[in-house]
């Protein structure tokens, strides 16, 4: 190319330049990636605000609730293990 000829649009190209296609994808990320992410996180505050929080108490009744029948279903699931086991052993050891 000689000093006073018009570039072509192609040696313009942010492929051709070194390091073009890093700037491309860095803004590709920056624009349409963190745009979004931050779009997701106002929109999360804003649903929050419209949401109708339990009192304390309910709060308190609620997790007491979980407790109890999460300890219902442990001693359930155990009984379970053990009767199964011990059938299992029974017919193991019987042959």
């Amino acid at each position: 190319m000689a000093a006073f000829d018009i570039p072509k649009r192609e040696e313009y190209s942010i492929r051709n330049r070194p390091g073009g296609v890093l700037i491309l994808t860095t803004l590709v990320v920056k624009y349409l990636i963190m745009d979004r992410l931050a779009q997701y996180f106002r929109a999360t505050k804003a649903e929050m605000k419209h949401v109708k929080w339990p009192s304390q108490r309910q709060g308190m009744m609620y997790t007491l609730l979980v407790i109890a029948v999460s300890a219902v279903v442990m001693i359930f699931v155990a009984a379970a293990d053990f009767v199964f086991t011990s059938g299992v052993d029974f017919i193991v050891n019987s042959f």
